[in-house]
């Protein structure tokens, strides 16, 4: 009896055990046009992307591979920013190429530049990107944004905050992260205004095209997130050392890792300011790309954009302090 039991039991679990091949329909869904909008008060040109949203389940693509990316590109879009004093730059297709310009380097122990076209093909007009030709971000300032696709008007306007001076920034480490890897990572330090409320991004990256703004330090880049952000609330009127870390994503099919810094590698701490509608923004991003929700978490939110006709997306201007760190 006891063994017919078992094998009963044995029975049941292979069946509950079975698995059917499914294939997902995705409901057709009217395509959404997509912005993805920033200036600063660093060199241009500075970036507006313009997609349209698609029905495809994808991961976040890799910036580094072009034909992972799963957004549908909009052409001949008329793309215009213009700032409140009296500046207007209409955007042009960005190209592979561009007008030469200073690639900086360490040589010798000291820093080094050449000057060359500027190349990069994941900012092209094919991916959906157009480029700046004229405008210069000052902090202070309202900045707008109008994109035309198919005769509908997108608009969406910035205000960019100030932000402290960086007094200073050091490589410490090694430090342990959540797998215990160990790892060498950036401090920053600088005065933190208290009366009044500020939101920051902060990153690290090399210093390739230091002086120049960088769109890639505004977006989710696979498994990883390349900056975080942060609120004044818990900071001192002194800040002595602020980690500038990354946010890693708990599905990285890979495990954690950090974007390593090598001994003897110089790096470029940035830190920006934030409206508290960019900062809620990607707060909400980041929620999203760490946890897609299960039975104790729930779904986040989706990122509240700003644009105008039901477009997704966010334009935002940011003023960027930075040090270098030169080994």
């Amino acid at each position: 009896m006891l063994t017919r039991s078992f094998l009963l039991f044995i029975l049941l679990l292979m069946v509950a055990g079975c698995t059917k091949e499914t294939e997902i329909k995705l409901d057709k869904t009217e395509p959404l046009i997509v912005i993805d909008a920033r200036i600063s008060d660093l060199q241009g040109p500075y970036y507006v992307r313009v997609t349209r949203s698609t029905n495809e389940i994808a991961s976040v693509p890799h910036w580094w591979k072009s034909s992972d990316d799963t957004a549908l590109a909009v052409k001949g879009a008329q793309v215009i920013i213009w700032d409140d004093m009296g500046v207007s730059d209409t955007l042009k297709p960005s190209v592979y190429r561009n007008p030469p310009r200073f690639n900086y380097f360490m040589l010798n122990g000291k820093l080094d530049s050449f000057k060359q076209d500027y190349q990069n093909e994941f900012l092209t007009n094919d991916l959906g990107y157009y480029e700046t030709t004229k405008m210069q971000g000052i902090a202070g300032h309202t900045y707008h944004l109008k994109v035309v696709v198919d005769n509908k008007e997108y608009q969406a306007s910035a205000y960019m905050p100030f932000v402290p001076a960086l007094d200073s920034a050091v490589l410490k480490g090694p430090i342990a992260s959540a797998s215990w890897d160990k790892y060498t990572l950036p401090f920053v330090y600088f005065k933190e205004p208290q009366q009044e409320t500020n939101y920051y991004l902060l990153q690290h990256n090399n210093i390739g095209d230091y002086p120049h703004d960088n769109p890639y330090g505004s977006r989710v880049l696979s498994t990883r997130t390349p900056f975080y952000v942060i609120d004044d609330k818990t900071l001192p009127p002194y800040v002595n050392g602020q980690v500038v870390w990354e946010t890693e994503s708990t599905h990285n099919p890979f495990g954690y890792h950090q974007n390593y810094i090598m001994p003897g590698e110089a790096v470029q701490v940035r830190l920006s300011s934030l409206t508290k509608e960019a900062y809620d923004y990607y707060r909400v991003l980041t929620s999203q790309f760490e946890d897609d929700g299960n039975v104790y978490k729930p779904m986040p939110a989706s990122a509240k954009g700003n644009f105008s006709n039901n477009a997704l997306g966010l334009f935002y201007a940011t003023s960027v302090s930075y040090k270098l760190i030169l080994p």
